[in-house]
């Protein structure tokens, strides 16, 4: 778990929520843009050590020589990643899950690693999933494309624990069907008689 920022930007989180999962099949870019894995990462705000952690990488991409250089030697204007879930009312309406949490966007063009807690590959895209809980190595970097600031590169993750499935995504079948499963089924008994 602990971070010595041996790779500029790089962090591996504490225990966060994954949303919009897409990290066994990449999701169509923005006008026809690359297709790439990601997802939105939900921090707790009370993950002070992950928090220190993220800002820092900041603090770091934003000292790099090459990083001004890239934004034309001004730090003015620029995209942050790391967004407060609790800042738009609306938002939070919309999406209780991210109340309490700050959030980033984590995306790359190559799929990610997914171990579980043994370090075993996890190949089944049902197991991680928006709602799942993990930790994540990710890496923040410089752009300057349509605009400029810092983003977020997937690197890998860990899954660590199953969590309420977000989004209004596909529910597992065991959870649809769970007062039938082991059960006699009177309405199945009645037509078959």
């Amino acid at each position: 778990m602990a971070n010595d920022n041996k790779q500029l930007g790089k962090v591996i989180t504490g225990v966060v929520r994954l949303s919009y999962a897409n990290v066994f099949t990449p999701r169509a870019g923005k006008n026809g843009g690359e297709a790439k894995y990601g997802t939105a990462i939900l921090i707790p705000k009370k993950d002070e050590k992950t928090l220190k952690l993220i800002q820092k990488a900041i603090a770091a991409v934003k000292a790099d020589p090459a990083s001004l250089n890239k934004w034309g030697g001004k730090l003015s204007g620029l995209k942050m990643p790391l967004h407060d879930g609790d800042a738009d009312e609306a938002f939070v309406e919309e999406h209780p899950e991210y109340a309490g949490h700050y959030y980033l966007n984590a995306r790359n063009s190559r799929k990610p690693g997914i171990i579980d807690l043994d370090g075993n590959p996890i190949i089944d895209p049902n197991e991680v999933y928006s709602g799942c809980y993990a930790r994540a190595s990710i890496t923040f970097f410089a752009f300057n494309n349509e605009s400029k600031g810092i983003g977020v590169s997937l690197n890998n993750i860990m899954k660590v624990a199953d969590g309420e499935r977000l989004g209004g995504g596909q529910a597992a079948a065991e959870d649809d069907f769970a007062e039938f499963i082991g059960n006699d089924d009177d309405e199945l008994n009645a037509l078959l008689g």
